[in-house]
């Protein structure tokens, strides 16, 4: 299997293409800057670089995907590259993030059926179920309420995917991603600029700086990287995918306060929540009620993808990650 993972360098796309490699399977990594050295990359990817090219190329450009094709002709593709903003990259750049997450979703489409990809893995995202009940686990039935440009171009790549395996037969699915932490997590500017609270919380406790938080009882369902990659693994090769869409995410909700208190079992720290969001040192919206988590039945009845980390293994190995990245990350 020759499997092109788009958005190959970003901290999901890094993940699945070693998740990948490690299974034995030959990967194109995909991304803008592939050619620019990268020591950070460069370690992650040590130990199965023979397994995986490097590749320059943006998904905006069709160009740059038909020569993807006929030099390395992949097999099956992974979309995971976009541009996931900030409310003021929404305001100042929203035509730069329309264009690069949905039209970025057409040309791969287009070259995958010209190229006769036999499956197309889209990683969505569970912004497209908008904001909804915490104390509600949500299925993938659930209605979608995709609010800012990121959900809506999650939520409309979508619905794409669906009409290119309908008009064209290219074999699609959705993968809708939780709340995701681990290593390589990190800024990469014009893509990503807003971390994880986990981000900030490993770090503010390896500085053994109190962390100060607004909220403390908002819900996530964390999700360690390794493991979303697992379920990308688990869907390329089923035989046949039963369905069109799955939830991927942690096996349940932790408040904020759950999440400091597992952290505590890792690393010393002290927290406390403030009420002034000018004397919070994790910003406020990473911390703000959004959903309920979601349901993995689906993709735990219809593929041998079983979740290997738990948060107490996650948040050690993702700890022990960032003291060796060292000052790489900051």
């Amino acid at each position: 299997m020759m499997v092109l993972v788009t958005g190959g360098t970003g901290s999901v796309g890094i993940n699945i293409v070693r998740r990948l490699a490690q299974a034995g399977h030959s990967v194109l990594c995909l991304s803008r800057r592939a050619a620019e050295p990268d020591p950070l990359r460069d370690a992650f990817l040590s130990a199965v670089r023979d397994r995986v090219t490097l590749v320059a190329g943006d998904v905006g450009r069709p160009g740059d995907l038909d020569r993807v094709w006929e030099r390395y002709q992949p097999t099956h593709v992974v979309h995971a590259a976009a541009i996931t903003p900030t409310p003021e990259m929404e305001r100042s750049m929203a035509r730069t993030i329309i264009a690069a997450n949905l039209m970025g979703t057409v040309n791969i489409l287009e070259a995958a059926w010209r190229g006769g990809a036999r499956r197309v893995v889209y990683v969505s995202s569970a912004a497209v179920y908008g904001e909804t009940d915490e104390d509600t686990t949500i299925t993938e039935d659930a209605p979608l309420k995709a609010q800012g440009l990121y959900g809506i171009t999650k939520e409309a790549s979508e619905k794409l995917c669906s009409c290119y395996e309908d008009l064209h037969g290219v074999p699609t699915v959705s993968l809708r991603v939780g709340w995701v932490y681990g290593p390589m997590e990190r800024p990469m500017s014009g893509s990503r600029e807003r971390m994880s609270l986990v981000y900030h919380c490993v770090r503010l406790a390896l500085a053994n700086e109190e962390i100060r938080l607004l909220h403390l009882d908002h819900v996530r369902d964390w999700l360690y990287a390794d493991d979303l990659a697992r379920a990308v693994a688990a869907l390329l090769v089923l035989d046949r995918v039963p369905h069109r869409v799955y939830n991927c995410a942690g096996h349940r909700g932790y408040t904020h306060r759950a999440l400091l208190e597992t952290l505590q079992r890792v690393v010393p720290l002290r927290y406390r929540q403030v009420e002034d969001p000018d004397r919070a040192n994790v910003p406020a919206i990473l911390t703000r009620r959004r959903r309920g988590p979601l349901s993995t039945e689906r993709l735990l009845a219809d593929t041998a993808y079983r979740p290997q980390t738990d948060l107490d293994e996650g948040l050690r190995m993702y700890a022990e990650w960032v003291r060796q990245a060292g000052a790489q990350t900051a």
